[in-house]
């Protein structure tokens, strides 16, 4: 097995760890940095987020995508005062 391929599996079994027991346990268990870990976790979202759960319906998975641009698009919206770029050009 090459060493790409044994990189890869690493962060796959961390970010499954992570999410099942935590990010602290994960840190520990692996001999890394809890930051290494939410890096994983951010880069490997967009898989998460499909992965949790089984969407029934349209309206459903539209919902819980709000919440997921929710919770992490704050941060540009808390630098421009919840102003939109449009506003703050203006």
């Amino acid at each position: 097995m090459s060493i790409r391929t044994e990189e890869m599996r690493f962060r796959q079994i961390l970010c499954e760890y992570a999410l099942k027991h935590g990010v602290t346990k994960a840190a520990r268990r692996y001999h890394t940095n809890r930051q290494f870990v939410y890096r994983q976790l951010k880069n490997t979202d967009e898989k998460i987020i499909y992965g949790r759960e089984v969407f029934t319906s349209e309206k459903q998975l539209k919902k819980e995508i709000k919440e997921h641009e929710i919770k992490y698009n704050s941060t540009a919206k808390y630098v421009l005062n919840f102003k939109s770029p449009n506003e703050i050009i203006k």
